[in-house]
């Protein structure tokens, strides 16, 4: 039996897929018409996704829990990427690993959104009436109404990411950035609340959004009971008090270059790593990962009696993700330099900001997550957003109360809001 306290310190908190068919999870749909490419492009978002986690780190090395949708965040950037061209193109499709020139890549796009079925359960699964695991993706290009967008644009997005374009008033930004979040919280079963703001949207602009749900049963679930206070180590000498989850059962496991690897399967097909680095090795095992160290320390996988201690996860973010991409070599986008031509004809678009949200919650029952990304255009050579203004009423000040029609009720020059009692 091989003890794994999955807490210690954990690199990878989930990757979700469906690799092939799987014991106790049930069968993943086969890949999709064009599977070579559908498979090129999984590998690459692996590269990328690995790429992004430590950039990530990079920017911000003292924060506790880095959580994102590689998925969600490559989705929304391929949309704008249909419509970049030259350096601008170049450098996304750098940058996102993008590994098959367009429509090559917009064609095994479709085929991977696609392929993300859920398979059948097991008969075993089905015994015990446990449904497969869900997953939506939402794709939509909001624009205002002044800004023309080309034909060809619009149908690449409705052929290849199944995305509508939504004609909204980015004159009215609060109502412009309520329809979009409500759309957003809708598509992900209300775990995100709001991707963009008021001060996202910019007149003659436009928003690319894209939102995953994703919802899986254990295949093989935690009991509650066996739940206790457990300690989690922080690093630094610190440690915290949480909800450690217990079982003992044959799981697919590894000792491995990159640590304790665990495989949680879900009623469907798809599956969560839990990679517990060795201590003090976490910044190395990040460092090391790649698409194909990670196609072979699951080929290492075997099932083992493992007694298997995971904490409940509860993480959640929303953050501009612009800076990272910079990073990563994105550049031009967020300039005056920008060429998303492709998009629209009349008025030339920058990228502003991508904003991310993502929120994971994983129990004795199963995991349910949620991400949403908002690619934010305006025009370029646009003013920059203005700060709120600060108007502090510290001072001698006037107050006119009137009706709507204009007649004034009431008028007071105000020196000390104290104030003196009638009669004094």
């Amino acid at each position: 039996m091989v003890p794994l306290l999955a807490g210690a310190t954990l690199a990878l908190g989930a990757v979700l897929s469906c690799p092939g068919p799987h014991i106790a999870g049930g069968t993943p749909p086969a890949v999709q018409p064009g599977s070579r490419d559908v498979k090129s492009l999984i590998r690459s978002n692996q590269a990328f996704a690995f790429d992004f986690l430590r950039a990530s780190i990079a920017a911000d090395p003292g924060r506790a829990n880095f959580a994102f949708s590689p998925h969600s965040i490559a989705t929304a950037i391929a949309m704008a990427h249909a419509g970049a061209r030259d350096a601008t193109r170049r450098q996304i499709a750098d940058a996102m690993r993008f590994p098959l020139p367009s429509p090559e890549l917009d064609a095994a796009l479709a085929d991977l959104a696609a392929s993300l079925a859920p398979g059948q359960p097991s008969a075993f699964d089905r015994q015990r009436q446990l449904s497969p695991f869900q997953l939506t993706v939402a794709n939509r290009f909001w624009a205002d109404g002044q800004l023309e967008v080309l034909p060809e644009y619009r149908e690449a997005l409705r052929r290849h990411h199944g995305a509508d374009l939504a004609a909204l008033n980015f004159s009215d930004a609060p109502a412009a950035a309520d329809t979009i979040n409500r759309w957003v919280h809708e598509q992900t079963k209300g775990r995100i609340a709001r991707i963009t703001s008021p001060a996202g949207i910019t007149p003659r602009g436009a928003i690319i959004t894209n939102a995953v749900y994703f919802k899986g049963a254990w295949s093989e679930q935690f009991a509650v009971a066996a739940t206790h206070d457990g300690a989690f180590n922080l690093g630094a000498g610190r440690t915290a008090t949480v909800k450690m989850m217990r079982r003992t059962a044959f799981y697919p496991y590894a000792k491995t270059d990159l640590g304790q690897v665990l495989r949680l399967d879900f009623v469907g097909g798809a599956e969560m790593l839990i990679i517990l680095p060795a201590e003090d090795r976490t910044d190395k095992a990040i460092g090391s990962l790649t698409p194909e160290l990670l196609e072979q320390t699951i080929a290492k996988l075997a099932y083992n009696e493992v007694r298997l201690s995971l904490p409940r996860i509860s993480v959640s973010s929303l953050e501009s993700v612009k800076q990272i991409l910079g990073a990563m070599g994105i550049r031009a986008a967020f300039t005056d330099a920008a060429d998303f031509s492709g998009i629209s004809s009349s008025t030339a678009l920058m990228i502003g900001d991508v904003k991310h949200a993502v929120d994971i919650r994983v129990d004795e029952n199963g995991a349910e997550a949620a991400a949403a990304t908002a690619v934010e255009m305006r025009p370029t050579s646009a003013p920059p957003v203005a700060e709120p203004a600060e108007m502090r009423v510290d001072r001698p000040f006037l107050l006119i109360i009137r009706h709507g029609n204009g007649q004034i009720l009431f008028v007071a020059a105000v020196g000390d809001p104290r104030g003196t009692p009638v009669g004094q």
